[in-house]
């Protein structure tokens, strides 16, 4: 019987900590941040349609602009960033990728399927 030690991987130590590793902890705790505080952030609900402001250009009242049917893209960004919109509708996966192109993320999906 082979008797050889087993060998444990343990999280580094804070000491061990790269600066590279601290953006990432950085980069991700501020996306958390940005999930969990989207609805007191946001100043309109993402889906509500207000036909009056539809295609407006950025404004205090808008700080994106609206899309074609009066949405606030900034309430959109936001809600869709902390992945709830992606997730309600079985996308999470690909929720980092939507704000590129959701095709983009079907190409990548179907070469790591490969």
């Amino acid at each position: 019987m082979d008797y050889s030690p087993i060998v444990v991987q343990t999280a580094p130590s804070v000491s061990n900590i790269t600066p590279t590793m601290l953006v990432a902890l950085v980069i991700l705790g501020g996306w958390l941040l940005t999930a969990l505080a989207a609805p007191a952030i946001a100043p309109y609900d993402p889906d509500a349609i207000d036909i009056m402001n539809m295609l407006s250009p950025p404004s205090a009242a808008h700080l994106f602009g609206t899309d074609q049917v009066g949405r606030d893209v900034f309430s959109r960004v936001l809600f869709r960033k902390s992945g709830r919109s992606a997730a309600v509708r079985g996308r999470g996966a690909s929720a980092p990728l939507d704000w590129h192109d959701d095709r983009a993320a079907e190409r990548l999906f179907r070469r790591c399927g490969r």
